[in-house]
């Protein structure tokens, strides 16, 4: 346990330090006296008072700790690590237990290396992976099976590539990037013109079509690049494009989750956190600290503040403001939002009460 309470700031042990640990588990999942179990509510507790005796060590949230029936449950822990908060306790210690097998430094026999590519020390390069002419890839990186890295990209130090991601031409990417299963970064934005105005510009405009039938699509090409800074990381089957002209960024310690869609020309902040199936338009600009729930669409050119958070299948189509908490299709401040439904939900009795007044209105008239 002593080595425990040194990775999670401001905790403290209590009990015996030197206890074994072996695992850390859900309390559902304890088997015996050195499984760590993280206690995260009034219910793990009675997890633990019906555990028969299986259970030694946990972590516990300090107002949790507190409260009077825990009493009981903490004098028969043989220790115990109180904590401010249980989930980033859980984040300092899970690396701790990491299961994955470490990759051996090498390159596969099957993997196809181009001219001019520089691997720097303790590299590993799995079966199957291809990497184009004056690739750079930093020390002790990982690039797993059948991976392909495009010309003259770049990626930093201690990165982890699963199997299956694809890395576009002259994509530039930090350190300690993270990217799961079958990613696509840096491919080709989704753009294209007509030689007439077609008709999703004359819906944008008018919010009607003219008629006049379909316009021959001219394809864009994507010259500009992608930016991945330091620490992002990257979920399975998402994709980020590069942009038509200049640069999409996603800047320092941004996470982003599977299934999300980055299009060309967005610039996504710091500390950014982008849930499932979020659809981002080109050329917006994500706030540092933002949180975009899941399946939140996001049109293009619009700009989302520092620390907004945009609740789940929400659709922003205007900007905005940094500290805002939006919701619905269109996004708006959610307060306004909900308060709205609670009318709406009201409507039925209001209606019957309308009717009521209009029937003893005209009883009434009848009468006179």
């Amino acid at each position: 346990m002593s080595d425990l309470v040194s990775r999670v700031p401001d905790s403290q042990i209590h009990g015996d330090a030197g206890h074994r640990v072996d695992r850390l588990v859900h309390p559902a999942e304890v088997r015996g006296p050195h499984d760590l179990c993280l206690l995260m509510g009034k219910g793990a507790l009675g997890l633990l008072k019906a555990g028969g005796g299986k259970f030694s060590c946990a972590v516990i949230e300090r107002q949790l700790a507190d409260a009077p029936e825990s009493g009981a449950v903490l004098d028969g822990l043989t220790a115990y690590l109180l904590v401010d908060r249980p989930r980033y306790a859980l984040a300092c210690l899970s690396p701790m237990f990491r299961q994955r097998s470490q990759p051996v430094a090498g390159v596969h026999p099957s993997a196809v290396i181009e001219d001019g590519v520089v691997l720097g020390e303790d590299v590993s390069i799995a079966a199957g992976v291809w990497i184009g002419e004056g690739v750079k890839i930093g020390d002790r990186s990982v690039v797993m099976a059948n991976a392909s890295i495009c010309e003259q990209a770049e990626i930093g130090e201690d990165c982890l590539f699963y199997p299956g991601v694809y890395v576009g031409h002259r994509v530039q990417i930090g350190k300690r990037v993270i990217v799961h299963a079958n990613a696509s970064l840096g491919g080709d934005g989704f753009a294209f013109d007509s030689a007439q105005p077609n008709s999703a510009e004359a819906a944008r405009e008018v919010r009607a079509i003219s008629g006049g039938g379909s316009q021959r699509l001219e394809r864009i090409e994507s010259l500009g690049r992608l930016r991945i800074e330091d620490d992002v990381e990257v979920g399975a089957c998402t994709a980020i494009d590069r942009a038509t002209l200049g640069e999409t960024v996603i800047e320092r310690g941004t996470k982003i989750d599977n299934l999300v869609q980055i299009g060309h020309g967005n610039r996504v902040g710091k500390d950014v956190l982008l849930c499932a199936q979020v659809g981002l338009a080109g050329s917006s600009k994500i706030g540092d600290g933002a949180v975009l729930a899941g399946q939140v669409g996001v049109v293009d050119h619009r700009v989302i503040g520092a620390n907004s958070v945009i609740m789940a299948k929400s659709g922003v189509t205007k900007d905005v403001p940094a500290d805002q908490v939006c919701y619905g299709m269109p996004a708006r401040p959610a307060r306004d939002v909900l308060r709205e439904h609670v009318w709406v939900t009201r409507l039925d009795r209001v209606f019957k009460r309308l009717a009521a007044l209009e029937a003893r209105l005209e009883d009434t008239s009848d009468s006179h």
